[in-house]
């Protein structure tokens, strides 16, 4: 996980061999109320994800850690 907190944004790069595409799109389901999320990347080889804050008062570290923890249940 890369987070930015400056320019606002946290981007995931993750192995669609252990995260599937379905497990992915449920966890980012649960923050698209806060987060704007752009998924990206090759399904085969590295799934990208980009996470930014839509809602003041959300950091986006408290979001990537959140989208996370989210992953890995």
């Amino acid at each position: 996980i890369e987070v930015n907190e400056q320019r606002g944004y946290a981007l995931f790069s993750l192995n669609p061999k252990i995260y599937p595409l379905a497990d992915i799109k449920s966890a980012v389901r649960k923050i698209l109320d806060r987060a704007c999320v752009i998924l990206d990347g090759d399904l085969e080889k590295e799934i990208l994800i980009e996470v930014r804050v839509m809602k003041q008062g959300d950091t986006i570290k408290a979001l990537a850690l959140e989208l996370a923890n989210l992953l890995l249940k």
